[in-house]
């Protein structure tokens, strides 16, 4: 049986604020378990969710640029 942890244990682990995990946990980038009234994070969710960050961001590196004499084009940032 695992430990859950609780968001100030998980902001510790991620080097983050204390909101910052809460508004993960919210928008569901990191899963939580409502335990009662409390709310407690997997230490397993939290792992993943660290290798998932290591991969890098999930949006596309395209960004739409407008140029004067054209319509607009996508360029890519390297």
């Amino acid at each position: 049986m695992t430990e859950l942890l609780t968001a100030e244990e998980v902001a510790r682990i991620l080097r983050c604020t204390e909101r910052y995990v809460w508004r993960l946990g919210r928008d569901g980038k990191l899963p939580r378990i409502r335990v009662g009234r409390h709310v407690r994070f997997d230490p397993v969710d939290v792992d993943a969710f660290i290798d998932q960050a290591k991969q890098g961001p999930r949006r596309s590196r395209a960004r739409l640029v407008e140029t004067e004499d054209s319509a607009p084009s996508i360029r890519r940032r390297f």
